[in-house]
């Protein structure tokens, strides 16, 4: 690259930025994740999706339990030392929450339009998430290994 010529700071776009050194295409992709991210973290927080209650009771229990976690994380965060089970994870552990909270929002704006839910990315989510925490719950880090 010459000097003084700009481009879109993602590795191999040529062209020229729009905003925050990225071109009109990837500075709008990371508008949505991070929109995407915003409504997620609403989700934990308030339980609703675009001013609504979730319709679906599966996923109306997967958000309690999602809930519980994503409170008790953010209370570790706040207050560390104060949950056993998080740890040093709590950080960690709300990226998690969001993760899962992302598909319970893609799933629930599916039903809302009579859509099937993307089913099988939720529920490997779903598990991946859920193991982590048991494992926590275990004992263990999350990732299922003995603590040091």
């Amino acid at each position: 690259m010459r000097k003084g010529k700009t481009r879109c700071k993602v590795t191999g776009c040529e062209k020229p930025p729009y905003l925050g050194n990225l071109c009109e295409e990837h500075y709008r992709e990371d508008e949505a994740k991070s929109q995407q991210r915003r409504v997620a973290i609403d989700l934990l927080h308030l339980g609703i999706i675009d001013d609504e209650r979730l319709r679906s009771s599966e996923l109306c229990g997967d958000l309690e339990w999602l809930q519980d976690w994503w409170q008790r994380a953010c209370r570790e965060i706040q207050s560390p030392g104060s949950d056993r089970a998080l740890q040093e994870e709590a950080e960690f552990a709300m990226e998690w929450c969001i993760t899962f909270a992302q598909e319970i929002v893609d799933a629930e704006r599916a039903a809302r339009k009579g859509n099937p839910a993307p089913s099988l990315h939720m529920e490997s989510t779903r598990q991946w998430v859920r193991e982590r925490f048991r494992n926590l719950e275990r004992g263990l880090m999350s990732n299922g290994v003995p603590r040091p």
